[in-house]
């Protein structure tokens, strides 16, 4: 969900939670997993995991630009920031979103929002968008006017044998 400076967006996560629960099963049925990750498992090289990340930028910037947006471009401290989320999940077992203002402060931001998608299987990333692209929370923040930079990263988390997507959108 996104978040600006002085607002709170915590009501719509028990919403995300129920949503998110549903990726698993509606996602399983489709094409491949390569995807971005400090680390690889169950198969999936780091660099696979990297390509996974990079696809599903491009597959969200096509998004963007058939509603006339520009392109997302990556950002070193939000891409860095949503591999330590990603990374802080998996290790604790967990499935929420991050503290926007966290990821604001950091990275000296006027404008945040995340999306996160968990999966199980061969799923590909116009799939997962897809998905985003069916849930209206998911959707805006997409196709933010406020977003210009990106952060995405794709780890397999262990404890659930899925792979989880962690993409923040950002404006400097």
């Amino acid at each position: 969900m996104s978040k600006r400076r002085g607002s709170s967006a915590l009501g719509a996560l028990g919403a995300l939670g129920a949503l998110v629960a549903g990726f698993a099963l509606l996602l399983s049925p489709f094409a491949v997993p390569q995807a971005q990750a400090a680390y690889s498992w169950e198969g999936a090289s780091a660099s696979a995991l990297q390509d996974y990340a990079n696809r599903l930028v491009t597959q969200v910037n096509k998004r963007r630009a058939s509603h006339g947006l520009p392109a997302l471009r990556m950002n070193t401290c939000v891409d860095g920031f949503s591999s330590s989320w990603a990374t802080w999940l998996d290790t604790y077992d967990k499935f929420q979103h991050a503290d926007l203002g966290r990821l604001m402060n950091r990275c000296s931001l006027v404008y945040a929002a995340e999306n996160l998608a968990g999966w199980s299987g061969s799923v590909a990333p116009s799939n997962v968008v897809k998905l985003w692209m069916n849930s209206d929370g998911h959707r805006q923040n997409i196709l933010s006017s406020r977003a210009r930079r990106v952060g995405v990263t794709v780890v397999y988390d262990r404890s659930r044998r899925q792979y989880l997507a962690v993409m923040e959108f950002a404006r400097l």
